[in-house]
């Protein structure tokens, strides 16, 4: 949503992103946050994104197909 730098033309340092609900079941496909409740947002510190940038393209209004989720899935269940 945000990227922010350490100085104006300085590598980004951390990101500001949108997180989605979390998957039940198979496929790639997650569902946003429901619109009743708060957005899920959080800064991410570029030292803590270990296994992006990830591909994820809108599919209708709420969902988003999240490409090789299944391997992302068992990367962290490892770690």
């Amino acid at each position: 949503m945000r990227r922010f730098l350490l100085d104006e033309m300085g590598s980004v340092d951390s990101i500001l992103m949108r997180c989605l609900k979390g998957k039940i079941g198979s496929g790639n496909i997650l569902d946003d946050t429901p619109k009743h409740l708060p957005a899920d947002e959080a800064n991410f510190t570029i030292s803590n994104i270990i296994a992006g940038p990830l591909q994820v393209d809108p599919k209708g209004v709420s969902q988003f197909v999240v490409t090789n989720y299944e391997k992302i899935k068992s990367h962290f269940e490892i770690i």
